[in-house]
């Protein structure tokens, strides 16, 4: 009988074929079972990955040109448009005389002048002062005589040349103080005023001109000048008090800083900074040397987007420009302060137009203050004249601001900052507005009248001691 040897016994958990795998040749790994198939979907997989990253990439380079290049369209301005500009007038003098007026005002040597206010300089400095220099004020006096038509705030000819940044006004405005001191101390008092307020005068004809902001700080400039020449005049007058009446209320009250003007220069400025931005329009002379139009090519720069920020800003303003200076709601501040946060990581698609207009705008952005400032100066000299001929007339001084009734002082000249009458301080002898930080301080009185923005005070040239207790 034929012995069969058995096949051992295999457990469940075992496999087949264990001892003798060893004994089968393994394919090479290129030959293995499957392995085509799984290169071919990896090469698959790879090419899907790069598509992705490629639509990716193309997807981002839209969203970047569609940031970083696309221009916003021109902003609606037509509450901005100032009135159409008149032709060359051959016969419009104003412009040459103001540039004969500041030619002359370039020689005044304010080196060798005394360095204090002129009502301060001794009487031969003021006289030796105006031999030298009488030819600047006799220009001063031919261009105030000019017509009202020669100051037509859009004529071409008042856009051809920046006066209104001539450095010669710093000379030619401590001349005519000077002028008015001198008149005042040699006999002529009333003449001495009337000097003063000339000061004022030119001061309200420049301000119609906003073909320049220049213009505007000029006009600020001579306000505060006459007014604290005129407060200086005021503390030691000998006129009586039908003369300071006739001062007082046909002479100087007409030159008050106009609210309505500063409403409507806001439309010039938008102009002058469009201009500066995307150049000037037809029929706009050129900018003269030292005012190029901003290069607009520049990265992150767009024209038209940062034009609807000057827009947005000079419409507020214009809608702000108001008797009374209130707290701002406007957004300027907001769109000034995009700047000053920056750190992003990717940058506005606008960030070099922003901070542009930042650096533009902020002049523009304090005007309502410097405006409401002069204002309160002109008021505050008023208040003095009305406090000098009640002192005449009633032979005291007022117990509060209250007894300037309406024969003394007009109804109509108020603090801009309170929208009330300006306070008296009869223990300190001042009178003062609230100033731009609206808050009541009591008045303090400056070396110059009228010299603290955050509280404007003048000394009556009287006090009165309080009772004891």
């Amino acid at each position: 009988m034929e012995h069969h040897e058995q096949s051992p016994r295999r457990e469940p958990h075992e496999r087949w074929l264990d001892e003798e795998e060893d004994d089968f040749p393994q394919p090479p790994p290129a030959m293995r079972r499957g392995s085509f198939n799984e290169r071919r979907s990896s090469v698959a997989q790879r090419g899907t990955q790069m598509m992705t990253f490629l639509l990716l990439g193309v997807l981002v380079v839209m969203v970047l040109a569609y940031t970083y290049l696309k221009d916003e369209s021109r902003p609606w301005e037509d509450d901005l448009k100032r009135p159409a500009l008149t032709e060359k007038a051959p016969d419009l003098s104003a412009p040459t005389r103001m540039k004969v007026m500041l030619v002359a005002g370039a020689k005044i040597r304010l080196s060798e002048l005394p360095n204090t206010p002129p009502w301060e300089w001794d009487t031969p400095s003021l006289s030796q002062a105006l031999d030298e220099y009488g030819v600047v004020l006799d220009n001063f006096r031919d261009l105030l005589g000019e017509t009202k038509e020669e100051w037509a705030p859009r004529s071409l000819l008042w856009m051809i040349e920046d006066f209104g940044s001539d450095p010669a006004w710093h000379a030619v405005i401590r001349l005519k103080q000077a002028e008015s001191a001198y008149l005042a101390r040699s006999g002529r008092e009333e003449a001495g005023f009337l000097a003063a307020i000339e000061l004022a005068k030119l001061a309200h004809l420049v301000e119609q001109l906003d073909a320049w902001p220049s213009f505007m700080d000029r006009s600020l400039d001579l306000q505060q000048a006459s007014a604290q020449s005129l407060a200086s005049l005021l503390r030691r007058t000998q006129l009586d008090a039908a003369a300071l009446r006739r001062l007082q209320d046909e002479e100087y009250r007409q030159w008050t800083p106009s609210v309505a003007g500063l409403r409507e220069a806001m439309g010039g400025y938008y102009a002058f900074e469009r201009k500066l931005l995307i150049g000037p329009e037809d029929g706009e002379p050129p900018l003269p040397d030292g005012y190029m139009p901003i290069r607009t090519d520049w990265l992150l720069f767009k024209p038209n987007a940062t034009l609807h920020l000057f827009a947005d800003s000079f419409r507020e303003l214009k809608s702000e420009s108001s008797a009374t200076v209130m707290a701002r709601q406007n957004q300027i501040g907001f769109r000034m302060g995009r700047r000053a946060r920056g750190g992003a990581i990717i940058p506005d698609g606008n960030a070099t137009g922003e901070e542009y207009f930042a650096t533009r705008i902020q002049p523009y952005f304090a005007l309502p203050d410097r405006h409401g400032l002069a204002r309160a100066q002109h008021a505050g000299v008023m208040t003095l004249f009305a406090v000098r001929r009640f002192l005449l007339t009633e032979a005291r001084v007022p117990k509060d601001v209250d007894e300037l009734t309406a024969a003394y002082l007009p109804d109509d000249v108020v603090d801009p900052f309170s929208g009330s009458r300006l306070r008296i301080n009869l223990a300190s002898g001042v009178i003062y507005s609230v100033g731009t930080d609206m808050r009541d301080d009591g008045g303090r009185a400056t070396p110059l009248p009228l010299d603290d923005p955050t509280e404007p005070t003048l000394d009556i040239g009287i006090s009165v001691a309080k009772p004891a207790s």
